[in-house]
């Protein structure tokens, strides 16, 4: 445990973290966080000390290399920034750390209740997870989060995908198809896909993407840049007519698969028991929560409840925290 007191800053002044998002729907190049840093010495070894906005998060020493050639190749093997050697991790760490940790917690869920974990059998897609038992596929499409970010046609339209896939598996087994994510999940029925009728897309994805870019006045989070982008990325996709190549093709609208919100164990359980040869199921947080509670998995359930509730910018700074 490091002492605050220990730390002696070689300039007052603290430093904002900048980061380069090279993603043209960004509108800008780099933007700067709400982390700051300021870099110091404990006991003669360089050390920084990491905000969010005003209130200190965490004192390290980072770590010492022996000359300059070393520090520059750990710099180059790192491919982030000077923080790196005192426990930043990257936004795509932080990112992939998210997926890494959602992936853990629906492993040790099919785990624990007689799945084994298979090859992907779907030739030319890979969904996240594939497990099977005696009689039953189930294809998993994970999306992991922050709380806020809603989950909607892209990330339905690809567990959709897979399902048009599956017909064409020549397999005994009922398959079951799982978008599985953290974020807000929207009403499933109201998703373009299900609609009865035929909604004008450009009209429906304006409306929808639209309104949540609009919802977005002056970002200031990490996750309200990230959403920003993903909403910009979709409508843009929306009306290059690219976000669901097959919503044209007829066999869309002659293969009507049924759905379900799945909601704790219970109805799982009846998603996979239904008679259908290919089911679409989705499972959001509340859902997650409600089925590690049953099978009595505490520690997953912490887990989960981190990984819904913590920033970007905590992430980047403290790695540890989905550790």
């Amino acid at each position: 445990m490091i002492n605050n007191n220990e730390f002696i800053p070689d300039s007052t002044e603290k430093k904002q973290l900048v980061i380069d998002l090279n993603k043209k729907l960004y509108s800008r190049k780099s933007f700067p966080t709400r982390i700051y840093y300021q870099y110091g010495v404990i006991s003669g070894q360089k050390a920084v000390r990491l905000y969010i906005d005003d209130e200190l998060i965490a004192t390290r020493k980072c770590k010492s290399y022996q000359n300059e050639e070393d520090a520059a190749f750990a710099a180059l093997l790192l491919r982030f920034s000077h923080l790196e050697d005192c426990g930043v991790q990257s936004l795509n760490s932080a990112r992939s750390q998210r997926e890494k940790t959602l992936k853990a917690i629906v492993q040790e869920i099919f785990n624990s209740i007689g799945y084994k974990e298979i090859q992907n059998p779907l030739y030319g897609y890979r969904p996240d997870l594939v497990f099977e038992n005696d009689n039953h596929t189930l294809i998993l499409e994970l999306k992991a989060f922050y709380k806020d970010t809603i989950v909607a046609e892209p990330q339905i339209g690809q567990i959709a995908k897979y399902g048009l896939a599956s017909t064409e598996l020549e397999v005994k087994n009922k398959i079951r198809l799982l978008l599985i994510t953290t974020g807000k999940l929207i009403q499933i029925p109201d998703a373009i896909f299900f609609q009865n009728d035929d909604p004008d897309v450009k009209e429906f994805a304006e409306k929808r993407y639209g309104s949540l870019i609009k919802g977005i006045i002056n970002p200031t989070y990490l996750d309200e840049w990230e959403r920003l982008w993903m909403y910009r990325k979709f409508l843009n996709n929306f009306w290059k007519k690219i976000t669901f190549p097959r919503w044209s093709d007829e066999n869309w609208k002659q293969i009507r698969f049924k759905i379900k919100q799945i909601l704790n164990m219970e109805e799982f359980n009846k998603f996979i028991q239904m008679k259908e040869k290919i089911l679409i199921g989705f499972i959001s947080e509340i859902g997650l929560k409600q089925i590690l509670k049953h099978l009595n998995k505490s520690k997953m359930i912490d887990k989960l409840l981190k990984l819904v509730n913590t920033r970007l910018e905590n992430l980047i700074i403290n790695k540890d925290i989905l550790a």
